[in-house]
C-alpha cells in the first residue's frame, strides 16, 4: 500500500515538476517574443518620424 502511494505521488511530483520548467521557460519565451514585437515598433515608429523630420 505505502509502495503504491509513493508512486502516485512520485508521479505527480514528477508533473508538477516538468509543469513549472516546461511552463515557465514556454512563457518566458512568450514574454520574449512579444517585448520584441514591442522594441521593434518602436523602432519602426522612431525611424518614420526621423524621415518626416
Amino acid at each position: 500500500m505505502s509502495d503504491l502511494l509513493l508512486l502516485i505521488l512520485s508521479i505527480i511530483g514528477f508533473f508538477a515538476l516538468y509543469w513549472v520548467l516546461i511552463g515557465q521557460w514556454r512563457w518566458n519565451k512568450q514574454m520574449r517574443e512579444v517585448e520584441m514585437r514591442k522594441i521593434a515598433k518602436e523602432i519602426k515608429e522612431k525611424a518614420k518620424k526621423g524621415k518626416k523630420k
